[in-house]
């Protein structure tokens, strides 16, 4: 006779429970699963992590233009020259809130995207980077063009909003979601 232990059909030796336990747990099988979710919001998560350096910007911009402080420019020098331009305010708002605005809802619209997927909401993601697009192209030219000085934490944000639309493009191409 065997001193084999036979299991009953239907359950299993605690011993094979934990092979199958470890295989579905292995480090490859869920760095693959947290790969593909990652890799198919790669491009929205990149805009959320620059939209937040948007925001730090923005709002550093925002603190000091309330407190009546410009800030010290190293390395364009014509911060002051831009930040108390006509063209700094719309009415009785300072641009760089109108971009700690813009920098909160890409952040929202990315963290809904990766949490909650709906097309409307990546289709209002695109919409909005769009605009920022076209707003930071508008605010680029008028500091080269008719203010001729260039503030570099406003450039930094606008490069922020070009990058978001660049990565909105790519997540567009890779999506291939009918607008």
């Amino acid at each position: 006779m065997s001193d084999k232990k036979t299991t009953p059909p239907g359950k299993r030796s605690a011993a094979a429970n934990l092979r199958k336990e470890t295989k579905a747990n292995s480090p490859v099988e869920r760095s693959e699963t947290k790969t593909a979710g990652f890799s198919k919001d790669k491009f929205i998560i990149y805009s959320m992590i620059i939209a937040f350096l948007g925001f730090l910007i923005s709002s550093y911009l925002t603190i000091l233009h309330y407190k009546n402080i410009i800030p010290p420019c190293t390395a364009t020098h014509g911060c002051e020259t831009v930040l108390t331009s006509k063209y700094s305010m719309v009415g009785p708002v300072p641009v760089a809130l109108l971009g700690v605005i813009f920098f909160l809802i890409i952040m929202a619209l990315s963290l809904l995207i990766t949490t909650n997927y709906s097309k409307n909401l990546v289709k209002l993601f695109y919409f909005s980077a769009g605009v920022g697009l076209v707003v930071a192209v508008i605010l680029v030219s008028i500091q080269g063009f008719v203010i001729h000085a260039f503030c570099q934490y406003c450039l930094t944000c606008e490069a922020s909003a070009t990058g978001i639309a660049i990565l909105g493009f790519l997540d567009y191409k890779k999506r291939k979601i009918r607008i």
